[in-house]
């Protein structure tokens, strides 16, 4: 069974709000990579709920349709923060 829209919404909204809760941290493992990995991690992660707010923003609006561009944005810049934190060092001077 797909779940509601409702049920997306109410998750949306609670990820946006642990991002934004004062003193919530966000820490990344080293695993040997370079300053610049961890930046961009955090960038990428940081750019995905400031996209997740203006997707919140037209849902509540009812333009469904107008934020799949954003949510696709979202899931590329996800996966980017992945494959920057697994390639690491190696990778940096592509996204970097």
């Amino acid at each position: 069974m797909t779940p509601s829209p409702t049920v997306y919404r109410d998750l949306l909204r609670e990820l946006i709000t642990s991002w934004q809760a004062p003193g919530s941290q966000i820490s990344i493992e080293p695993r040997n990579r370079g300053a610049t990995t961890g930046i961009v991690v955090f960038c990428l992660t940081s750019h995905v709920y400031t996209l997740a707010q203006a997707v919140q923003a037209l849902y509540d609006a009812a333009h469904t349709v107008a934020s799949v561009p954003l949510v696709r944005q979202m899931i590329e810049c996800a996966v980017t923060a992945m494959w920057s934190e697994l390639a690491g060092r190696s990778e940096e001077r592509r996204v970097g």
